[in-house]
């Protein structure tokens, strides 16, 4: 890595785990809040894919050793002391545990503004300065899903259900929760901590859990668990809420089996009920009033928000979700990774995240981490008269020379990944997470079959999310154009690329409410965006669950509204898959589903995201490789 200071490159202890069977099969029973080891575990060799991204060795899924006679409950899944075991997720009917796993021009940057500190009279390390790459386009978590929003808004104001401890693989309770237990197949039961209320005194309990759950549950409203369609709380008692999973169609009353809910909810937000119902939207859309580690102080549009540490905020005892040491926190903004830098570099700052590989040595600190998703592409594979057929999509994918952008780009600091997972979670494998094989003379020849007459190819994008993506986007219509493709990519403002990405066939399937070629004949006119225009969508499903069972609900689901792909018999094996467990056969129906992405090109995936954080030399942070920055886990040393 180019640069004379010493980079700390964060090594996961990546153990892929099933997330059904057991105790995590990491093999290590360190400390969860201790370092992350960087020497290699002698029990198994690394994946390619590991390897090349830094990853310590990993082993492979196995089931745990824990007996599947375990029984799981609240008490089994509590919190029981600091840094002890935190709850596992609840497996089979029965109960068993386990431990588990955006061409336009950018909006332009805001006139920079002296970045100080919240409060002028507090000391310096009573605050700390995040320079994020963009300006959030909401302050609500219900009001979009941008990364943008996410790193202040969802772990910072809010905290949900269940929390994942990335070193032991564990999931465990939070300040909402004491833990939870599988009652029936579709059905879960979450016991809530006591004591806890939102910043503006609203009551935590059964009657507003159940609220937020139906909230977010509401294919029509929901963001958080829109993804597995349709889901209701009811109140069991006054500490105690119950979650049943709806069917991925939709109708009214029908429920399905969700055997890896708690792993499939730790990015759910929840907001005090009666504030929301009474406050006007735009104001909503502004704030969040949530029962986190911190809580909104002051926003002004192009210049900055604040936040404070939340007085009355209830700890649930485990070390890797511990209380604020830093009270006070001031967000900024600048797009530029060299202009982010030199912020943390001159102090102007404290922290950043997103730079680029050449921008390490500009820092005081820099932790390379390696993130649970992938850099790809939405794919029209229903309207676009040459991306509806397999054998153009395999000509694209064929004309990338995905190790040279790896190489070239990212001066290979990453892996070329053409699926949302990595090789040895369920559903991946050898076969169907390795790369497609760059063949450019293949490419031509699938291009003479279909019949291609330079129809164009748009490549609808974003900036700022993951690294140098405008260069891989140009870099994909380079090697196009080699083989005759002709390729147009397009830098959209990030409003417009998430109006286009929400415009997928779910909106028409779902209005429909079935799957017909009628309501697929053409793209939904129901939302705003017609899918058509975009042909290519970038988008970056992430895996925080280590289970395709996620990503496959997103890309390949007929019901979902940011889907692209819809085919009923693939419908109904996804729906199979993601009711069953492990012993039901879970894993290999995930892996037909994912041979299919692959073989059929439903997706295209480029390369693992990872994330380059830069950090003052007096500042301790240790990433996690699923995009929870946590304030609260930074401190002074």
């Amino acid at each position: 890595m180019p640069g004379s200071n010493s980079v700390s490159r964060t090594i996961i202890a990546f153990c892929l785990i099933f997330v059904l069977a057991g105790a995590a099969a990491c093999g290590s029973t360190a400390d969860p809040t201790s370092p992350p080891a960087t020497t290699a575990a002698p029990q198994a060799q690394p994946t390619a894919a590991a390897e090349a991204m830094g990853i310590a060795p990993t082993q492979a899924p196995q089931q745990a050793a824990q007996s599947a006679s375990q029984e799981a409950s609240p008490q089994s899944s509590q919190d029981s002391s600091p840094g002890g075991a935190q709850g596992t997720m609840q497996g089979t009917t029965q109960g068993t545990t386990q431990g588990t796993t955006q061409s336009g021009s950018p909006p332009p940057t805001a006139i920079p503004v002296p970045a100080t500190a919240p409060d002028a009279g507090t000391p310096a390390k009573d605050s700390i300065i995040v320079v994020i790459p963009t300006e959030p386009d909401a302050l609500s978590p219900w009001s979009t899903g941008s990364a943008e929003t996410s790193s202040i808004v969802s772990y910072n104001w809010g905290e949900p259900l269940v929390w994942l401890n990335t070193t032991t693989l564990q999931l465990g309770p939070t300040t909402s929760t004491t833990g939870w237990e599988q009652v029936a197949p579709d059905r879960w039961r979450f016991s809530l901590r006591p004591g806890v209320k939102f910043v503006n005194g609203e009551l935590w309990n059964a009657e507003t859990a159940a609220w937020n759950i139906n909230h977010n549950g509401d294919p029509q409203t929901g963001l958080g668990f829109g993804v597995h369609g349709p889901m209701t709380g009811t109140v069991v008692d006054d500490l105690t809420v119950d979650i049943t999973c709806g069917h991925a169609n939709y109708k009214e009353g029908a429920t399905q089996s969700c055997p890896i809910l708690p792993a499939d909810i730790t990015g759910v937000a929840f907001q005090a009920p009666a504030w929301w119902q009474s406050t006007e939207e735009d104001v909503r859309d502004r704030t969040t009033v949530g029962f986190g580690a911190y809580k909104f102080v002051d926003y002004v549009p192009g210049q900055y928000v604040d936040s404070a540490a939340y007085e009355d905020y209830v700890p649930s005892g485990r070390d890797d979700l511990p209380s604020p040491s830093i009270p006070n926190v001031r967000y900024v903004w600048r797009l530029e990774t060299p202009v982010r830098s030199a912020m943390i570099r001159t102090g102007e700052a404290d922290h950043t995240y997103l730079l680029n590989v050449e921008d390490i040595p500009n820092v005081p600190q820099a932790i390379s981490m390696p993130q649970w998703e992938v850099e790809g592409f939405f794919i029209d594979t229903l309207w676009h008269p040459m991306l509806k057929q397999t054998k153009f999509r395999q000509a694209l994918v064929h004309a990338i020379n995905c190790q040279e952008i790896v190489e070239e780009i990212f001066d290979s600091a990453t892996t070329c990944t053409p699926l949302p997972g990595v090789i040895g979670m369920p559903g991946i494998t050898e076969h169907n997470g390795s790369y497609w094989e760059y063949d450019p003379d293949k490419s031509r020849q699938l291009l003479q079959e279909v019949g291609y007459n330079e129809e164009e190819i748009r490549i609808i994008g974003r900036e700022g999310r993951v690294p140098k993506q405008p260069e891989v986007y140009e870099a994909m219509a380079g090697y196009w154009e080699a083989v005759g493709i002709k390729g147009k990519v397009e830098v959209t403002e990030r409003s417009l690329w998430r109006t286009i990405r929400n415009c997928g066939v779910g909106n028409a399937v779902s209005e429909a409410g079935e799957i017909t070629a009628e309501n697929l004949a053409e793209p939904p006119t129901n939302c705003e965006g017609s899918s058509g225009s975009g042909h290519l969508i970038e988008f970056t499903p992430e895996w925080p669950s280590l289970d395709f069972g996620r990503p496959a609900g997103r890309l390949l689901n007929c019901y979902y509204f940011q889907s692209r792909v819809c085919e009923a018999g693939m419908q109904d094996l996804l729906e199979r898959a993601r009711a069953a467990t492990l012993e039901e056969g879970r894993a290999d129906l995930l892996e037909q589903l994912a041979d299919r992405m692959k073989e059929d090109v439903l997706f295209i995936g480029v390369f693992q995201a990872f994330e380059v954080h830069g950090l003052v030399e007096d500042l301790h942070f240790e990433p996690r490789p699923d995009q929870r920055l946590r304030v609260a886990e930074m401190s002074w040393k």
